[in-house]
């Protein structure tokens, strides 16, 4: 069909309706071929990323199985964890206990020292929101840096919301802590909670001696002294408790053995 649509001399010999018919024809004919192209650039693009995907695979697998690849990420992939908020209540142990869970998020992701601060600050609500946003004005205003590190965020927060008796506080606590009616998984955590936040860092060896001298008598005095791990000590002294309960609710049977009380 060489000069159809009016190129060549054939095309001007035609009468008009097979003019238009062959005009039509070769629409249609511009249409298919375009159809084409589109069909096969859709089949390239779709190789291209299943290659990339197989590749993405293969590098991910060599990671996992400790390949020499490169050095492998150090994070959970595909997990999304939201920084919690905070209204700004005047809660010593509110405010540490958000301060830990920030600790966990930014643990999780990767996040430079400006965009943890502008995260956090982002999640600020009521008065909080007016108290960082007044903070960080005077900042500017006496031309000093503004706050863009979580360190230094968490101190000037620290400063606002748990006061300067607070450790003092926390550590009174400790020294006075004892199991008395608590159970020892009680007692145990009471003492992890207050040496967290009175921020007290020692060795184990001593938080050993601490709970060894508030636990109650009839369980210390078991053959706990010989352990030297923390966690050891503490299963052994919740074994302890546990057949020691177990014993309270038996009672004797001719002075041989024992026999589960029956009740009233």
């Amino acid at each position: 069909m060489a000069g159809a649509g009016g190129g060549g001399d054939e095309y001007h010999q035609l009468d008009g309706a097979q003019r238009l018919l062959l005009d039509a024809m070769n629409a249609q004919m511009q249409r298919l071929l375009d159809r084409n192209n589109e069909v096969f650039g859709q089949l390239e693009f779709l190789e291209n990323q299943a290659n990339q995907n197989a590749r993405r695979n293969i590098d991910g697998n060599r990671g996992n199985n400790g390949g020499n690849d490169g050095p492998r990420q150090n994070r959970v992939e595909e997990v999304k964890l939201i920084v919690p908020p905070f209204k700004g209540r005047s809660d010593p142990n509110a405010y540490l206990d958000w301060e830990m869970k920030i600790e966990h998020v930014f643990a999780y992701n990767d996040y430079t020292e400006e965009q943890k601060v502008k995260l956090t600050a982002a999640e600020f609500s009521d008065y909080v929101l007016v108290w960082w946003h007044k903070y960080q004005g005077e900042m500017l205003r006496e031309e000093r840096r503004e706050v863009d590190t979580w360190t230094e965020m968490k101190r000037v927060m620290r400063k606002r919301y748990v006061p300067t008796s607070y450790n003092r506080t926390m550590r009174q606590k400790l020294q006075g802590l004892s199991q008395g009616n608590l159970t020892v998984e009680e007692y145990y955590k009471e003492m992890e909670m207050a040496l967290v936040k009175a921020n007290i860092e020692e060795e184990s060896k001593d938080t050993m001696a601490r709970f060894l001298n508030g636990l109650n008598p009839k369980i210390r005095d078991v053959e706990l002294q010989e352990y030297v791990a923390l966690d050891d000590l503490l299963h052994r002294a919740l074994r302890v408790e546990q057949q020691q309960q177990q014993q309270q609710r038996l009672i004797p049977l001719g002075g041989v053995g024992y026999m589960d009380q029956l009740p009233p």
